[in-house]
This record gives C-alpha cells, structure tokens and sequence, in this order.
C-alpha cells in the first residue's frame, strides 16, 4: 500500500512573522476595532479568550453531542435550521480556534482578517463592506495610518533632501542629524527584532498529532542572525556618519571605515549560499519520497490496488525548492558584485563613494 500524504507542521520563519507582525499592527484598528470581532467563536464554544486546546476540544465534544443533527434525530428531535445553523457555527468557531494559525489570525484580527486572510477576493467583490469597515475603524487605526504616512514620507523624501543640502553646503547640520528619519525607521526595525528574539526557544505545539512531523523554521540562532546582520548594517551607516562628522580621525582610510559594511555583504553572500544548499537538500528529498510513491503506487497497482499517491504533491515541491535554491544563487552572486564594486570605489572621493 502506498503511504498516505506526509504530515509535517512547520513554524514560519522570522521574516514572514515579522511582515505578520506589521501587517497585523497596522490593519487591526480596521479588521479588528475594539477587539469586537474577535469574541464570537469563543462565545459559541462557551470559553474565555485564552482557553487551552485540551477546553476547545472538550466544549466541542460537548457542544456537538447536543447539537450534531445525527444527534438530534437519534433522540426523535425534529431537526429545524436554527439547530442547523446552530451547529454549523459551532463546527466553524472550532476549526478555527483549533488550529494554531488561524486562532492566532483570528485572536489579532477577527473574522475580517481571517476572511481577508483566506479569501481576499470576498472584500474586492463588496467595496460597501470596505465602507463599512473604515467607518467602524477605532482610533487606533488613524494613529497607525498617521505614523505610516509620515515615516514613509520622512523615508523617501526628507532624508534625501537633507542630505542633498548638507552635501551642497546649503544647510549647515551634523550628517547624525541628517539621517534621523533612518534612525527612526531602524529604531522600529529593532524593536522588532529584539521582541522576536526575546520570544526565547520555539517548542512543539501541544495540539499536534503524536505522528505529525514538526520542524522549527524559526530558531533562536536565526533570530539572533538576523538582529546580527541588522547590527552591522546600521553600524556601517552609524561609521560612514561619523567619518563624516569628523568623529573618525580624517586619516583613517575608507577601507577601515567600511569594515561593517564588508562584513554585512559576507554574511549576505553566505547567507544566500546557505539557503541555496537547504533548498537543493529539500528538493532531493522531496524528489526521494516523491520515488518511493510512485514505486508503492506501482505495486498496488500489480496487486490489483489503486494508483494513489503518485508524488504529485512532492514533485511540485521540489520544483519550487529548486527555484528558490535558483533565487538564492543569484541574490548571492548580486551581493558578491556588489562588495566588489564598492572594493573598486574605495580609492574614489568621497563623494563617488557614497554615490
């Protein structure tokens, strides 16, 4: 008999949490205001926000004992549609409050952001909803629009302006104060990285099966990677300002002062060369398991059984595998040009170096 699909419950890495994050702080105020939206499953189930797996298993037990329409018509009820209804609900608030994902979308966001998580097309087909949701937005959310807008801004064209006059010798301010707004976007950068790194130690969630595979995608090291290459690249900025400003002696060469900067494009290239090597690794056992099945389909298929699992699934993964493992070299081969090019500049003025 061929093996049934494997089961494997991976956590996401740091970055798709991080864009999570951001994503959730700035569209709560609108999916979520007040928290409202986000009450009704655990109101069906009869539970507190915050309830353990081992209660949402038991209130469902419960509740579908009362309510399943098996249920009602072995007890010589007569099934109506609010019982119907009733425990479609029920079936629907366990799903999602069951599975760890979507609970925690659900906890942040409500029924809106889970429905705009999963079918995001449903908000396109209604702009009234949309409406609707803007006009419900707390203030929370125009606070978080406000800051957005003026980071953006501040990002794209203050820095830029002040630095083009402080180069011109237009305005007379220290380089350090010319890059606040950068300040400010990697101050909140580091918070982020900080939070993600204090979370400790990822453990198996509890809910999962006894024979489901798991595998922490976002360890501990990897947080403290990435807090580590952050480090080094507002370092190199923090030490081409001071060079700048005069706090680095005017005679230190350019190749000292940028010694940040190379270390940063190292880690960038072997960080590339890395996932390389971990995307080829998965796509070989992804096209290994993808031969067994094909091999164990075809002995049920000379023992008369049926042709399932033929490595479809398996195949298409290690395609994508080995088009990540594509990205991956490329992106390590732009970083080792670009360390490269900027080896080449260093005998430049200082002008064409920053250029």
């Amino acid at each position: 008999m061929a093996e049934g699909p494997r089961v494997k419950k991976k956590r996401g890495g740091c970055s798709s949490w991080f864009s999570q994050a951001v994503f959730t702080c700035c569209c709560q105020g609108f999916l979520n205001p007040n928290g409202e939206g986000s009450k009704e499953y655990y109101k069906t189930l009869g539970l507190p926000r915050g309830a353990p797996f081992a209660d949402i298993k038991k209130a469902y037990k419960k509740m579908s004992l009362a309510y399943h329409p098996d249920k009602l018509r072995q007890r010589g009820e007569v099934l109506t549609e609010e019982q119907q209804q009733k425990f479609r609900d029920i079936k629907q608030a366990y799903e999602v409050l069951v599975d760890p994902e979507r609970r925690k979308l659900y906890d942040a966001l409500g029924i809106n952001g889970l429905t705009l998580h999963e079918d995001p097309s449903s908000f396109m087909k209604d702009p009234q909803k949309m409406q609707e949701m803007i006009a419900r937005a707390d203030k929370r959310a125009y606070c978080v629009v406000l800051s957005i807008v003026t980071l953006v801004l501040s990002y794209l064209f203050l820095f830029p302006v002040l630095f083009g006059l402080e180069v011109d010798g237009s305005i007379q301010l220290s380089f350090a104060l010319v890059f606040t707004p950068l300040w400010i976007v990697y101050a909140l950068v580091l918070v982020a990285l900080l939070t993600a790194v204090a979370r400790g130690t990822n453990t198996r969630p509890e809910e999962l099966e006894p024979d489901a595979e798991w595998e922490d995608e976002d360890p501990l090291s990897g947080r403290l990677a990435a807090l580590g290459v952050f480090g080094l690249f507002v370092g190199c900025q923090a030490c081409i300002v001071a060079k700048l400003d005069g706090g680095i002696d005017s005679s230190a060469p350019w190749a000292v002062v940028l010694v940040p900067y190379y270390i940063f494009e190292v880690c960038q290239v072997a960080g590339e060369l890395v996932a390389r090597k971990s995307a080829l690794a998965e796509a070989a056992s992804e096209e290994a398991a993808a031969a067994k099945a094909k091999a164990d389909a075809e002995k049920d298929e000379e023992g008369g059984g049926s042709m399932a699992g033929l490595g479809f699934d398996e195949r298409m993964q290690a395609e994508q595998h080995r088009e990540h493992a594509e990205m991956a070299a490329s992106a390590a081969v732009y970083y080792a040009f670009r360390l490269m090019q900027v080896g080449r500049a260093r005998g430049r003025k200082t002008g064409n170096s920053l250029a």
